[in-house]
């Protein structure tokens, strides 16, 4: 497919949806413009929403509201036919390429990328504060689909440069992400000047490890992150005492936490290979757990261009393999072919 070609498309619909939106509703102060796909890539639609239709959502959630796409009064409305041409011209090209993951993930990503660059165009050309005559938040998001939090910051920030993207940012602080290191964000969202000593406290914990390098990976700032934290190892201990502490696991953190080895596994089709950092963790009493004494945990699989905070997709623990019966090697072996395998044939 010709994206520069699809991008016209999806520039002149867009400009024609928006027109047509305000024509009906610009007495209702439109205030919001967005450009949404799916997961499978086969459609592109436009979503609108005006202030007075906000003064009639809930009050108890109205952020929410406010920002999101799917909860919009003029959703899926304007220039109906040029954007079922478009999702018409995208079904075509993935029918032709039928089970290729390869490509598909490409052209994902390429379509994704052209909507909102399509609408970062028309952000600098003041397309829609021409029209309104008033700021307009702009978005591009995905149905049904979880999107990271660094790329849902990146993107507000390339798409809006109003009072808008702040009132975005406090409201990602309420989705509770980063609750446990709240006290590190604040520090991130002040005006003050961060170093790594201020990193080192969450770093140091296994349990906010993980979490605090994502923090600074949103915010563009994992040089403050300590090196000596930066590492596969560390970054799967982080990860595992986190898959432990699920209600449905361990519901709780490890009492006593140590990394045993590196186990690889061959890959028949290339030569790479499927890496797993293997542990042994136990907890204490009253824990029922506690009885079962040194326990496997693993986390992987990481490959050789693997940097550490790379998500692992199988991190997984059997509480009743303990060291006492089972090897490190055989548990590795366990979960790759029974996690990862299974969840990637």
């Amino acid at each position: 497919m010709n994206f520069e070609t699809l991008k016209h498309k999806i520039e002149t619909a867009t400009k024609k949806a928006f027109l047509e939106i305000y024509e009906k509703a610009g007495s209702e102060n439109l205030y919001a413009f967005a450009l949404y796909s799916d997961e499978g890539a086969m459609t592109v639609c436009p979503s609108a929403n005006s202030l007075k239709h906000l003064e009639k959502t809930p009050t108890n959630d109205i952020t929410y509201y406010k920002f999101e796409p799917s909860e919009w009064k003029y959703e899926m409305q304007g220039a109906d036919q040029a954007f079922n041409e478009i999702s018409t011209l995208l079904r075509e090209e993935l029918d032709k390429h039928g089970d290729d993951d390869d490509w598909f993930l490409d052209f994902q990503d390429k379509l994704y990328e052209t909507c909102v660059e399509v609408l970062e165009k028309l952000k600098q050309e003041n397309f829609f504060t021409q029209i309104t005559g008033k700021e307009v938040f702009l978005t591009f998001t995905i149905s049904d689909y979880e999107i990271n939090s660094k790329y849902i910051r990146n993107l507000i920030s390339r798409l809006n440069d109003n009072s808008y993207k702040a009132e975005f940012y406090q409201w990602m602080k309420s989705w509770g992400t980063y609750k446990p290191i709240q006290e590190l964000q604040n520090l991130l969202d002040s005006d003050k000047t961060i170093t790594e000593q201020d990193v080192y406290p969450f770093a140091v914990k296994p349990s906010t490890r993980e979490l605090t390098y994502q923090l600074l990976d949103e915010y563009n700032k994992t040089d403050l992150f300590p090196k000596k934290f930066y590492t596969i190892e560390k970054a799967a201990e982080s990860n595992l005492v986190n898959w432990l502490v699920y209600p449905t696991e361990l519901n709780a953190f490890p009492d006593e936490l140590e990394y045993l080895q590196r186990i690889s596994i061959n890959s028949d089709e290339d030569d790479d290979a499927f890496h797993y950092e293997v542990f042994r963790y136990r907890i204490n009493e009253p824990h029922w757990a506690a009885e079962n004494g040194w326990m496997l945990g693993v986390v992987g699989p990481y490959y050789n261009e693997s940097l550490p905070y790379d998500y692992p997709a199988a991190t997984f623990s059997r509480t009743d393999s303990t060291t006492d019966k089972v090897t490190p090697e055989d548990e590795a072996l366990w979960v790759h072919q029974n996690i990862f395998l299974q969840d990637h044939s």
